[in-house]
């Protein structure tokens, strides 16, 4: 029995004076390596686990680094050392498709029998045949055609339905199959272009989208696709989001289409698109039961055939390797991984326990808040101290005389109390300077000369890139130089010196090496404030809800609370905040409850 057949496991059982014959031995092997074999490929899936990364090492040469990945029948590859094969030795499958501009390369599980040495049969030494004393665990590289098979997650959580299917274009309506009570999430409507509509051509695709009664709208693009010299294979995309009901139900967007093609007009009813309400445990049996519900019958049994993909390898004419690309790479998601990805890793240092960990029988638990963020039910005190050392504690300070102003600079308030002022405050000189980083090869790192600080004090430091041509020279900073390179400034404060480290950020199939000129200004600080302690803040939100109602001119607090940072917030808290800051007289509230920055 194999892998890929279904059977039932059978183990030796050994038993004093019981003959061991070679079927003996080579069961017992099988019996293990086929349990390990079924645990690999239904626990942990198949793909690249380590490495085996690849690159073109010159016009006919592949560089694959060592690494260790598990093919779809559960089977350990192991590569231990970079290897460099020639494009030109690989076996191509299947027959024919070696002429193909687009290859994959692919990595097989093979045994490869080693040691040769001499079996004697029967006893007798007139006959000898040689077996290999070893067998080693190696693999095969071969070519191929037929790309990758690219399984989307979409079907866990999200069902696509067609709207509409013409010989010219595709559009679905991509949905959240389970969604909480009071959610709020978005609706995809994907078009592809199917066949290319040229310039004399117009295609105008309207859709007219129904939402279930308890169902309210929070935003809508125009969801209007208008098509004229597009190429086929185009994909546009249009969103709404939704805000659910409160019930449980199963609910359906619905719709109409309405066509025009070059002049020919026609109206459409469109399919609807099911959601389901459900509470948070709901969502994840849901996902579970889909999961099992997917199964087939003796899936769970190795195919025939089994490699993973390595590269997508783009041929040119004279059969010399054009470019290597990652794609269809598939990976296993190994435990430190999965860490990384859900953030385990971070660390819980001054972080607060859960209460069920650190809870002690009888007595009070500490509750330490320090670096953690939200709302407080009630403000923070603060202790103040006049000249006399009278210490007063409370939530707020009032400054009150002749002539004190208070004004807002970022996120400080500075108060002023007129008097014959502080002794005038010293400026320092701004430094700049560059620095010249010549053929810088893609995803490269540099590190500058050190520079000395102006002060024996830490300094800001600015950076930017800047270009320069015959009749243009312009310098550019901020995120937008990240797209190039990621700069970062690194200072020594025994030596008082700084340097600038370079990292380009560019993939490594872009072959050009960049010479880059980096400006620095070093900024010395005029006054040195003492250390502080950063505090909760319990309305650290306050700048952030005006800002956004100043640059999208008006929000309503259902907009608000699907924005990223104030969605932990939630919608009860922002209303409270936006009345609040209606007294203060700095939003005022208008027609359909959008509240607007005065």
């Amino acid at each position: 029995m194999t892998d890929n057949q279904k059977h039932v496991f059978q183990r030796n059982n050994y038993f004093t004076g019981k003959l061991l014959t070679t079927r003996d031995f080579k069961d017992e092997q099988r019996y293990f390596n086929e349990k390990r074999h079924l645990l690999n490929r239904l626990i942990h899936g198949y793909g690249i686990v380590w490495g085996l990364r690849v690159k073109a090492a010159d016009n006919h040469v592949l560089h694959i680094e060592s690494g260790v990945g598990l093919d779809e029948a559960g089977k350990e590859i192991v590569v231990g050392q970079p290897i460099e094969p020639d494009l030109r030795d690989l076996d191509v499958f299947p027959a024919g498709a070696e002429n193909d501009p687009v290859l994959y390369l692919t990595l097989a599980y093979k045994d490869c029998p080693i040691e040769p040495m001499p079996a004697v049969l029967n006893g007798s030494c007139c006959h000898e045949e040689c077996e290999s004393n070893r067998m080693a665990e190696g693999y095969n590289l071969r070519l191929t055609n037929i790309a990758p098979k690219v399984d989307k997650p979409e079907w866990a959580r999200h069902e696509t339905t067609t709207l509409l299917h013409t010989d010219k274009l595709d559009l679905v309506r991509i949905v959240p199959r389970w969604i909480q009570a009071d959610d709020a999430f978005q609706v995809v409507l994907r078009l592809t272009v199917l066949a290319a509509i040229p310039a004399d051509e117009t295609i105008v695709v309207q859709a007219e989208e129904q939402l279930p009664d308890s169902y309210t709208y929070l935003f809508k693009d125009n969801l209007a696709f208008k098509l004229t010299n597009v190429a086929a294979g185009t994909v546009f995309e249009l969103t709404y989001v939704v805000r659910a009901g409160l019930a449980k139900m199963v609910a359906t967007i619905t719709g109409k289409l309405h066509l025009d093609d070059n002049g020919a007009l026609q109206d459409l009813d469109s399919a609807g698109s099911d959601v389901s309400v459900h509470s948070h445990e709901e969502i994840f049996d849901q996902i579970t039961a889909q999961h099992f519900a997917d199964q087939h019958e003796g899936g769970w049994v190795a195919p025939e055939q089994s490699f993973i993909y390595l590269a997508k390898i783009e041929v040119k004419a004279d059969r010399s390797i054009g470019k290597v690309l990652d794609f269809g790479r598939t990976y296993v998601y190994s435990n430190p991984l999965l860490a990384k990805l859900f953030g385990l890793e971070d660390s819980f240092e001054g972080k607060l326990l859960r209460h069920g960990l650190s809870h002690q029988e009888g007595g009070s638990d500490e509750i330490n808040v320090s670096n953690l963020s939200g709302v407080l039910t009630e403000p923070q005190k603060v202790a103040v101290t006049d000249a006399g050392g009278t210490v007063i504690t409370a939530a707020s300070i009032q400054f009150v005389g002749d002539g004190v102003s208070v004004a807002q600079n970022d996120n400080v308030a500075v108060v002023t109390i007129p008097g014959k002022g502080a002794e005038p405050v010293q400026v320092n000189d701004v430094i700049t300077g560059r620095v010249l980083f010549k053929e810088v090869k893609a995803n490269g790192t540099r590190i500058s000369p050190e520079i000395e600080l102006p002060i024996k004090e830490p300094c800001a430091i600015n950076l930017a890139v800047e270009y320069i041509s015959k009749k243009s020279q312009f310098g550019v900073m901020g995120r937008l130089i990240d797209k190039d390179v990621n700069l970062t400034a690194i200072y020594d404060l025994k030596k008082f010196t700084f340097q600038i480290l370079l990292q380009d950020q560019r993939s490594n199939n872009d072959e050009a090496a960049i010479t880059y000129m980096i400006r620095y200004w070093v900024i010395p600080p005029s006054v040195n404030k003492d250390d502080m302690t950063a505090d909760g803040d319990d309305l650290w939100y306050r700048e952030y809800v005006l800002s956004r109602l100043i640059l999208y001119r008006g929000r309503t607090s259902d907009q608000l609370s699907i924005d990223p940072l104030l969605k932990p917030i939630g919608r009860d808290n922002l209303e409270k905040l936006l009345a609040r800051l209606a007294e203060d007289e700095l939003v005022k509230k208008t027609e359909g409850s959008v509240f607007i920055a005065i």
